[in-house]
């Protein structure tokens, strides 16, 4: 604690000690009525950002509407539907947890990472999980040689040598 320069000797004699005691705690004054102090700038900033947040958010209500009324030729539920699902495939969160994946893996089989989740292709069949190993699709197929080739939005299971293959789509 610094030195007052009018205190009497007394308070500074009492600094002093509590300088030099480490356990004596400094008592600090709380009123029941504390009063924020308001940054004008900070205010004021925020605002700017709510009113572009708004104007950004009415922008894209506007383009959606010009969008619909010029290509509804083109817009189906089905589009709604997998767009939705892309959406939700963005998420990446896994409400689930861990836990075990169980696959039917022979010495031919293959495995490639296919968007969140993987393929796994073998002599018998092409199957597709999800990230957390939930099997979407069991398809049969008859393959001497499997090999498996993905992109974000194809995988493509094919005989190598053969003339089988399939196509898959991220739905």
């Amino acid at each position: 604690m610094p030195k007052r320069k009018n205190a009497p000797a007394g308070e500074a004699k009492e600094m002093k000690n509590e300088k030099n005691n480490p356990g004596v705690q400094e008592k600090i004054r709380v009123d029941s009525e504390i009063k924020h102090r308001e940054n004008r700038y900070y205010l004021r900033l925020a605002e700017k950002y709510r009113t572009a947040g708004f104007l950004l958010f009415l922008a894209f209500v506007v383009f959606c509407g010009v969008m619909m009324l010029r290509y509804n030729e083109y817009i189906t539920y089905d589009n709604f539907v997998y767009l939705i699902r892309d959406f939700d495939s963005v998420n990446g969160k896994d409400s689930k947890g861990t836990g075990e994946v169980l696959l039917n893996v022979t010495e031919s089989s293959v495995i490639e990472q296919f968007r969140d989740g993987f393929a796994v292709a073998s002599s018998d069949d092409v199957t597709l999980y999800d990230r957390t190993g939930v099997e979407l699709v069991s398809e049969k197929e008859s393959f001497s040689y499997p090999a498996v080739t993905s992109s974000e939005k194809y995988l493509v299971a094919y005989d190598v040598g053969g003339s089988s293959y399939s196509v898959y789509n991220s739905i």
